[in-house]
This record gives structure tokens, C-alpha cells and sequence, in this order.
């Protein structure tokens, strides 16, 4: 993952609930029928819906904190909300610390 221009960065919570509401759009569900340990593929997610998670999580960190280039794998390498959440929020911790 590459981060540049970081303006502010944005809590595990922000994170974690814009993914949520991003699912719940993209499967017809409420987002407290989300649940953020349960393996997305198991809400149907495929890989064509991962690369679309992709893209716009990194639209929308760059029109919100920072451009962001994540690795199309994401939700294979993490493949929950809640493990997608903690390795962003590592990832942005580790820029500012350098």
C-alpha cells in the first residue's frame, strides 16, 4: 500500500463504519445486519465486488484524507471488515510515523 499527501487521518471507528455502510448498500442490508468478524464472501461479496471495494475505498480516502493506493487483494488478505479496518488503520499509522 502507498499513502502520500496525508492531511488527517481517520479513526479505526470512521473506518470501520464507512465499510459497514458500504456494505450494507451493496448487499440490500441494514448495517447493523453487518456483522464485522464474518468473512465478506459470505454476504456474497466476489472478486468482481472486491475490486469495486477497492476502488472506492480509495476514492474515497483520497477525497477525505489522503491518496491511497491498496493492493486488489485486500479482501482476500483480509477478508473480514474488521481485519480490512485494522490493516488500513496500521498501514496510515505506520506512514506518519515515518
Amino acid at each position: 500500500m502507498t499513502v502520500e499527501n496525508l492531511t488527517k487521518t481517520p479513526s479505526k471507528a470512521v473506518i470501520k463504519e464507512w465499510l459497514i455502510d458500504l456494505m450494507a448498500e451493496q448487499f440490500q442490508m441494514e448495517p447493523e445486519e453487518i456483522d464485522s468478524d464474518q468473512q465478506l464472501t459470505r454476504y456474497g461479496l466476489d472478486s468482481v465486488d472486491g475490486f469495486t471495494l477497492v476502488g472506492e475505498l480509495e476514492e474515497w480516502f483520497e477525497e477525505e484524507f489522503c491518496e491511497l493506493e491498496i493492493p486488489n487483494t485486500l479482501i482476500w488478505d483480509y477478508p473480514t471488515i474488521n481485519k480490512i479496518t485494522e490493516y488500513l488503520a496500521s498501514q496510515l499509522e505506520e506512514f506518519e510515523q515515518n
